[in-house]
């Protein structure tokens, strides 16, 4: 519990993103029907902030992760180039 996968290789920020989004969702699921299990909710926080951490990281990078981030600057610009998965897994971050 609470271990992520450190040995995989071309690990990128898109990838972690979506490690930690399954992991939030998983937890969430058990959270809905152990709603006191306070361990569980402070690893979904953790890794809540941790989201929050990476999202702003590749936004900052690559710009917007989803079309709500998109239009967020007043500017809608979500359907410029490039697309989150147009970058090769082998690109550093």
């Amino acid at each position: 519990m609470g271990m992520v996968n450190n040995k995989e290789k071309n690990k990128t920020l898109l990838h972690q993103l979506q490690s930690i989004s399954f992991a939030m969702a998983e937890l969430g699921l058990y959270l809905d029907t152990h709603k006191n299990d306070s361990e569980a909710l402070k690893l979904f926080n953790s890794y809540k902030e941790l989201y929050d951490e990476l999202t702003a990281e590749y936004e900052t990078k690559r710009g917007p992760l989803t079309q709500m981030e998109a239009g967020r600057d007043g500017d809608y610009t979500w359907t410029q180039n490039p697309w989150p998965w147009d970058f090769s897994a082998n690109e550093e971050d």
